[in-house]
């Protein structure tokens, strides 16, 4: 498994590492725990064609899926933004210095964004939370990592 991914959006580049375990496997643990609430509060069982699909999914599409579900629905605030402080906290932008990218980080040891610009970009926040928590998140959704 790779310990970076590079994504590029608007024309940046932007590699992201792998957050700790204790933060991932907790974070996990939170989107998991409001995905299930919402199942219990009422919602309908999946069909089995639904769940046929869902499993022809990648695992880091299917770990962007419920990402994304978990922080629009489930979340408290302050779980989100203990996910989005630690998902951000592994983002770095590539930039060129001489002949070669090195990656500089987007968000500094006190939580400010660099460049500040990027704290008025909620979108590209938003984008860049949730690249990072699917890829560092994916391996749970993975049946080849199953106990048995």
């Amino acid at each position: 498994m790779s310990k970076t991914k590079i994504v590029e959006i608007d024309g940046a580049r932007y590699q992201i590492g792998k957050m700790g375990a204790a933060e991932g496997s907790y974070i996990h643990w939170r989107i998991l725990g409001a995905l299930l609430r919402e199942q219990q509060d009422g919602q309908r069982e999946q069909t089995e064609d639904e769940r046929r699909q869902a499993d022809a999914v990648g695992d880091e599409e299917k770990a962007k899926m419920l990402v994304t579900l978990g922080l629009m629905r489930g979340l408290t605030f302050e779980d989100t933004q203990f996910a989005q402080r630690a998902a951000l906290r592994v983002v770095s932008r590539l930039e060129w210095a001489g002949a070669a990218e090195h990656p500089m980080p987007i968000v500094t040891a006190d939580g400010r964004f660099v460049p500040a610009e990027l704290g008025d970009d909620a979108a590209l926040v938003s984008l860049l939370t949730v690249e990072s928590l699917a890829f560092n998140l994916a391996p749970f959704f993975s049946k080849s990592r199953s106990a048995s």
